[in-house]
């Protein structure tokens, strides 16, 4: 059997027909300073800027906004921006876009589970001491170096 092209396979559909990328910000737009260049924002449907890039003097584009830890930055702009949409997305509330599913989770976090906590945890309260002490055949064992030994 003779191998063939697959250049002649063609695209299915059309470009305009497929759907937008995972990533696509609807009614979002990229605005900044054509002359300089160093400094670009995603603006969303109100025109409030909800990320910002700046071009530095290590010629890397670092993100200004959203504030991460550790501070993100990239070689080019293309890259920046698309990691500026990504830390954009994550910093969406919720409740913006999905209400529901949103009042569901809270509720489902404010209402204890029906089996209880897990067997080797206590119920959580706001108190944090410990009342563990050595139990079994380690208790009375006196070859325990001093610091390795718990001291109230």
């Amino acid at each position: 059997m003779r191998l063939r092209s697959a250049h002649s396979t063609g695209l299915k559909i059309g470009l305009e027909g497929d759907r937008p990328p995972f990533r696509c910000l609807t009614h979002h737009r990229w605005g900044g300073d054509p002359d300089h260049g160093g400094d670009h924002s995603l603006y969303d449907r109100d025109g409030l800027t909800i990320a910002r890039v700046v071009l530095e003097g290590d010629g890397r584009y670092h993100l200004r906004s959203p504030v991460t830890w550790p501070r993100m930055s990239w070689a080019d702009l293309g890259k920046a921006k698309r990691g500026a949409e990504s830390f954009a997305l994550m910093a969406i509330p919720l409740a913006a876009v999905d209400p529901k599913l949103a009042a569901r989770i809270k509720r489902d976090n404010e209402t204890p589970h029906p089996m209880g906590p897990p067997l080797n945890r206590p119920p959580l309260t706001g108190d944090a001491t410990s009342d563990w002490r050595p139990t079994g055949n380690g208790a009375g064992v006196s070859d325990i170096p001093d610091f390795l030994r718990r001291r109230p």
